[in-house]
C-alpha cells in the first residue's frame, strides 16, 4: 500500500517537479516550441541534437528528478528514451505530439500570459526571439493562414496580457489577432535584419547590465542560443550597413562590449565588420570571440564540430507564366506565380518590342507582393502598339525582403493579342454556420455563360473584434451550375459568442484564375444552440426517473405484502 501511495503522490506532484525539459525530436517546430516553453517557465532545456551519442546524452542528463520529455511521435532522435530516463531514477512526463498541435499544447501548459506570434517558415525569427522571449516570460506561437482559427481561439479563451506580431505574417493572422481586442504590438520592417535589430535593441534597453551579444546567421540552433541568456544579432556573408551601424553605435554607447560568433562560416565578414567598428571607436573596443567547436568526449582533448540543429530558410520562386496584350483594356496582362515557401517582394522592368524593335517600357514603380503558392495577374496600361508581332523582354527582381532583392530572372516572350472583357457573373446565397459543428455552408451559382474561378473569404465580428479566414484554394464552377461549398474546422467560433456575432461570406471571382477582380457577398445565418436536443434529453431523463420511482414503489409494496 505504501508503494502505491508513493506512486500516486509522484503522479500528483509531477507537474510541480519539472525543472528540466528534454527535447527528443528532429522536427524544428517541436524543438523551438519546447525551448520557448522551458525558457518562459524558468526551466532548463536539453536538446538532443541529430548525431548525438545515446549513452553520452543519458549521462549528461543524469537524475534530474522531474523531467518533461518532449518527443516526436514519428521523428525522435533516440527511440525508447523515456524508459532509459526512468531507469536513471527520473519521474518522466511525456508529451508526444508534433508541429502546430504541440506548439499550442505547450502554450496552454505554460500558463504564461505573454505571447509572440511568427511564421514558422522564417527560421531566423526563432533565433532572433529566444533571448527576448525569455526575458519577458513570453511563449512563441507559430501561425499562418492554415491554423489561424486555432490560434485565434486559443488567444481568445486565454485573454493574454500582451501579444507581439513579429516579422512577415499572413494577412489572415494579422487581422484575426488584431481583432481580438488584446494589447498587440508589431515588429515588421519587411526585413529580417531590421526586425532583428529592433528586438535586440529592446532587449538591451531592458537589460542594461548585459554587454554581450551572439552573432549568427540564424540558420541553426546551438546551445548558446537555446539558453536564451544572450541576444543574437544576425549576420551573413554580406553584412548590411544597418547591422554595421547598429554594432558601431551600441559599442560606442557602451551597450555592447563583446560578441561571440557561433560557428566559423561568417568569420571573414565579421572580422571585417569588427575591424571597421574598432577604427571608429576612441576609448572603447569591441571584442569578438569565435565559438567554432566543442570538446570531445572521453577527455581526448580533440575539438569536435559544434552540435547544431538546422532551421528552415524562407525562399521565393517567382516566374512569368503568361503574357498577352488586351486591346479591350488597353493593357498588357502578365501572370506571375510564386512557388516558394514565403511571400515574395517583386518588381519588374519590361521592354515592349514590335517586330523586334523596342517601342516602349512598362513595369513597376514600387515593389508588390505575391503570396506563397499564389498566381497573380498584373496589368500594365499601354497605348495600342500597332500591328505586327509583339514580344517582351522581362527583367524581374524579387526576394523575401522588402528592402533588397536577392534573385532575378530575364525572360523573352512573344505576346499574343487577346481582346477580353470579363463578363463573368456569380452569386452567393443560403449561407449558414453551425458553431456546434464549426461548419459553414454556402450556395454558389454561376450566372454567366463561361467557367468562373473564385476564392472564398469568411469574416465575422463580435465584441472581441473581427476575424477573417481566407481560403487558400481557388475553386472553379462551370457555366449555369450551382454547388454547395462547405468549410469545416476552420472558423472556431465559440458557441457562447454565436448570438453576438455577425458573419459574412465574400467570393472574389473572375473568368481567369489570375485575375479575380469581381466580388460577391452574402450574410451568414448563424445557428443557435439546438435546444430541442436538450429538451428531448430532459424528457428522457424524466421518463427514466418516473420509471425508477414506480419500480421502487412497487418493490416497496411487495415487501410489505410479504410481511
Amino acid at each position: 500500500m505504501g508503494v502505491f501511495n508513493n506512486l500516486l503522490l509522484a503522479c500528483l506532484l509531477m507537474p510541480l517537479l519539472h525543472a528540466y525539459v528534454v527535447i527528443n525530436s528532429q522536427d524544428y517546430m517541436d524543438v523551438a516550441s519546447a525551448i520557448f516553453y522551458a525558457n518562459a517557465n524558468g526551466d532548463v532545456n536539453y536538446l538532443i541534437f541529430p548525431g548525438d551519442d545515446y549513452a553520452l546524452s543519458l549521462m549528461q542528463i543524469g537524475n534530474r528528478g522531474g523531467i518533461l520529455l518532449v518527443e516526436s511521435p514519428g521523428k525522435p532522435v533516440f527511440a525508447g528514451f523515456r524508459s532509459a530516463l526512468e531507469a536513471e531514477g527520473n519521474l518522466v512526463e511525456l508529451i508526444s505530439s508534433t508541429g502546430t498541435q504541440l506548439n499550442l499544447e505547450l502554450a496552454r501548459k505554460s500558463g504564461v500570459r505573454n505571447f509572440i506570434i511568427t511564421d514558422s517558415v522564417y527560421g531566423h525569427n526563432i533565433v532572433s526571439l529566444v533571448a527576448y522571449a525569455k526575458s519577458t516570460h513570453a511563449y512563441l506561437i507559430f501561425a499562418n493562414k492554415s491554423n489561424v482559427g486555432e490560434v485565434a481561439s486559443f488567444l481568445s479563451s486565454n485573454r493574454p496580457d500582451s501579444v507581439m506580431l513579429y516579422g512577415i505574417l499572413d494577412e489572415e493572422v494579422v487581422n484575426a489577432v488584431e481583432g481580438l481586442g488584446v494589447g498587440t504590438e508589431t515588429i515588421n520592417n519587411g526585413d529580417k535584419y531590421e526586425d532583428n535589430m529592433e528586438i535586440v535593441d529592446r532587449y538591451l534597453s531592458s537589460n542594461p547590465e548585459l554587454k554581450d551579444v551572439l552573432l549568427s546567421d540564424g540558420n541553426v540552433l546551438e546551445v548558446s542560443i537555446n539558453t536564451g541568456d544572450v541576444p543574437v544579432v544576425l549576420v551573413s556573408t554580406v553584412i548590411p550597413d544597418s547591422t554595421y551601424n547598429f554594432m558601431l553605435e551600441n559599442a560606442r554607447d557602451g551597450r555592447i562590449s563583446a560578441a561571440t560568433l557561433i560557428g566559423s562560416t561568417n568569420l571573414d565578414p565579421v572580422y571585417d565588420m569588427t575591424k571597421k567598428v574598432n577604427t571608429q571607436l576612441v576609448d572603447k573596443r569591441l571584442r569578438v570571440l569565435v565559438k567554432f567547436g566543442q570538446g570531445a568526449t572521453g577527455g581526448s582533448g580533440e575539438v569536435q564540430p559544434l552540435s547544431t540543429f538546422p532551421l528552415p530558410s524562407p525562399f521565393a520562386a517567382v516566374s512569368l507564366d503568361s503574357a498577352a496584350y488586351n486591346p479591350a483594356s488597353g493593357a498588357f496582362e502578365l501572370v506571375y506565380s510564386n512557388k516558394g515557401n514565403a511571400q515574395a517582394f517583386v518588381k519588374s522592368s519590361i521592354q515592349v518590342l514590335l517586330n523586334g524593335q523596342q517601342v516602349g517600357t512598362i513595369g513597376d514603380d514600387e515593389r508588390y507582393t505575391i503570396r506563397r503558392g499564389e498566381s497573380k495577374g498584373v496589368r500594365y496600361p499601354f497605348e495600342n502598339p500597332g500591328e505586327g508581332q509583339l514580344s517582351i523582354n522581362d527583367t524581374t527582381y524579387y526576394g523575401v525582403s522588402a528592402l533588397s532583392f536577392d534573385k532575378a530572372f530575364l525572360k523573352y516572350m512573344d505576346v499574343g493579342r487577346i481582346s477580353f472583357v470579363d463578363q463573368s457573373s456569380m452569386a452567393l446565397s443560403d449561407a449558414s454556420y453551425s458553431p456546434l459543428e464549426d461548419k459553414l455552408a454556402v450556395k454558389v451559382r454561376n450566372n454567366g455563360t463561361s467557367e468562373v474561378f473564385y476564392r472564398i473569404s469568411v469574416s465575422y465580428i463580435n465584441d472581441e473584434g473581427i476575424t477573417v479566414y481566407d481560403e487558400e484554394q481557388v475553386r472553379n464552377i462551370s457555366a449555369g451550375r450551382n454547388e454547395i461549398v462547405s468549410l469545416g474546422g476552420v472558423l472556431k467560433l465559440p458557441m457562447d459568442k454565436a448570438d453576438k456575432t455577425r458573419m459574412n461570406v465574400t467570393a472574389t471571382y473572375g473568368a481567369r484564375e489570375a485575375f479575380l477582380e469581381k466580388r460577391a457577398h452574402v450574410d451568414v445565418n448563424i445557428e443557435g444552440f439546438p435546444w430541442w436536443i436538450l429538451l428531448i434529453l430532459l424528457m428522457i431523463l424524466l421518463a427514466l426517473a418516473y420509471w425508477y420511482y414506480k419500480r421502487r414503489k412497487g418493490q416497496g409494496a411487495s415487501a410489505k405484502s410479504l410481511q
